[in-house]
């Protein structure tokens, strides 16, 4: 079950950040710009994900006290 939520999720996360950073599909090679875009959309989606999971748990924690 976990690892269909990370697939899903890794899914996702390549689809956000190939429509926002890839404008060309003609060329068949990554412009630098687009390299940059996708790497900084990559690693923040990634670190975002990742920081998430690892509050889940304190977070519903917080719930369940209220």
């Amino acid at each position: 079950m976990q690892d269909k939520v990370y697939l899903q999720q890794l899914t996702e996360t390549v689809d956000i950040c190939n429509s926002k950073c890839i404008k060309n599909y003609e060329i068949n090679h990554l412009t630098t710009r687009e390299q940059q875009c996708l790497e900084k959309c990559y690693f923040k989606t990634i670190n975002l994900n990742k920081e998430l999971s690892n509050n889940f748990g304190d977070l519903m924690l917080e719930i369940e006290k209220n």
